[in-house]
C-alpha cells in the first residue's frame, strides 16, 4: 500500500501517526471548527485511532 505523502515548502502533507493524536485531539474537540463532517471528538472517542 503506498503511503500518502505530499511536501512543497510551506506545506507538508502525510498520513495520521500516533504521536499525531494530541494535536488531532485538540483540532477535533474545538467547538469553533465547523463544517468538517464530523462532531466535535473526546478523547474516550480517539483512541483507537
Amino acid at each position: 500500500m503506498e503511503i500518502l505523502k505530499i511536501a512543497t515548502e510551506r506545506l507538508s502533507i502525510r498520513e495520521l501517526v500516533l504521536s499525531d493524536i494530541h494535536g488531532f485531539y485538540e483540532y477535533r474537540s474545538n467547538p469553533a471548527v465547523r463544517y468538517q463532517g464530523f462532531d466535535t471528538m473526546t478523547l474516550n472517542r480517539q483512541k483507537p485511532l
